[in-house]
């Protein structure tokens, strides 16, 4: 956060603050509906609800390391470079060039990172248990429900057309890419497929930044809360025909 003021109790305090250890990891913050942790690595997802523990005095949702969305070759420097009351924006700086760019928005189900010529990797605390590749018309890029040995599911999506490589508890894509990829959690039980095609039908469209306004009636009794979300398309944008109810299959392919 070079030249600007340390927002103090803001709510993504911890992403600037390294940990006890004294290294480059951070504690996490409440992105909701996700845990973030940053670090050099790359950005850490925690969907808390997965690993809730409930007493008579409080519940705990866990923070677990479920998805990382980093780059093959590592960063070097990260820093803030936009925030407001609803969203921070992470910038990483990588190694042989390349960037990585993670606008956090409360609220939105998908964590994205935009990537300028470097190679996603997404990796997980858990074994990757199977990869099913999509394919949705006109949807360019690629899509793939990814289930995990801890039971969860996460869909993921790249605006470019490239494969990815799975190997253990990594998925690794195949060249560098300037684009945009996105990862959600997708609820399990009947219907998950359901939510699933949901999240594919807004993919192309990711927030980048938010404000509030409140409004109040003429005598003050009253008030609204308002909220405004800055958003960009991404390459892979449908054609309008298509933007909502796509048909969602197998690709059949490989993993």
């Amino acid at each position: 956060m070079a030249g600007m003021p340390f927002p103090t109790g803001a709510w993504f305090t911890n992403l600037l603050i390294n940990n006890v250890d004294g290294d480059e990891a951070t504690a996490p913050a409440g992105c909701l509906p996700y845990g973030v942790l940053t670090d050099l690595k790359g950005v850490h997802v925690s969907y808390g609800p997965s690993h809730r523990m409930t007493s008579q005095k409080r519940i705990t949702d866990l923070y677990v390391n479920d998805v990382t969305l980093g780059a093959a070759t590592g960063a070097t420097a990260r820093y803030v470079t936009a925030f407001d009351g609803l969203s921070v924006t992470m910038h990483y700086e990588l190694q042989g060039g390349g960037s990585m760019t993670v606008p956090l928005v409360k609220g939105s189900p998908f964590v994205t990172v935009e990537y300028q010529g470097a190679t996603p990797v997404l990796s997980s605390a858990a074994e990757i248990a199977e990869v099913e590749p999509l394919v949705a018309e006109g949807r360019p890029g690629y899509m793939a429900t990814v289930l995990m040995t801890s039971g969860q599911r996460w869909l993921v999506t790249c605006s470019e057309p490239v494969f990815f490589q799975w190997s253990g508890s990594e998925l690794t894509a195949s060249r560098p890419v300037s684009g945009v990829v996105r990862v959600a959690f997708v609820p399990s039980g009947p219907g998950w497929e359901d939510a699933r095609d949901l999240l594919i039908a807004h993919a192309h469209v990711y927030p980048t930044s938010a404000d509030t306004e409140v409004a109040y009636d003429e005598d003050g009794a009253a008030a609204t809360l308002s909220y405004a979300f800055a958003t960009r398309t991404s390459a892979a944008a449908p054609p309008a025909e298509s933007a909502h109810g796509a048909g969602v299959a197998a690709s059949g392919e490989g993993d």
